[in-house]
């Protein structure tokens, strides 16, 4: 069954508040048990949790205090029949070598 607009905006924005936690449990716990994440570049292949665990346990302790703020908040493509939802945002987080920070 598909998931209302507002719904899906509800979790996205569920999974930014876990992401600003910043531990894998917190990042982990939004996920269905089958989800895919897929980060841009197109180069990064999807990850599962299992995957997408790993890699945060390496760089949790590296990457500290880190946050996510939308680009543009008119800018939401949200498919209830997919159950798709893409915002753009960027991060900041500090390291040992200075301010970090992404699109």
């Amino acid at each position: 069954m598909p998931r209302s607009r507002s719904q899906l905006i509800v979790t996205a924005d569920a999974f930014c508040t876990a992401y600003s936690r910043w531990t894998v449990p917190d990042v982990l716990s939004i996920r269905s048990p089958t989800c895919t994440h897929c980060v841009l570049p197109g180069d990064q292949p999807p990850r599962n949790n299992r995957d997408s665990g790993e890699i945060l346990n390496g760089v949790i302790p590296v990457k500290r205090n880190i946050h996510l703020q939308p680009v543009d908040t008119m800018l939401l493509i949200v498919d209830g029949e997919s159950r798709k939802l893409m915002k753009h945002l960027t991060s900041t987080a500090e390291t040992d070598v200075g301010p970090h920070g992404k699109d």
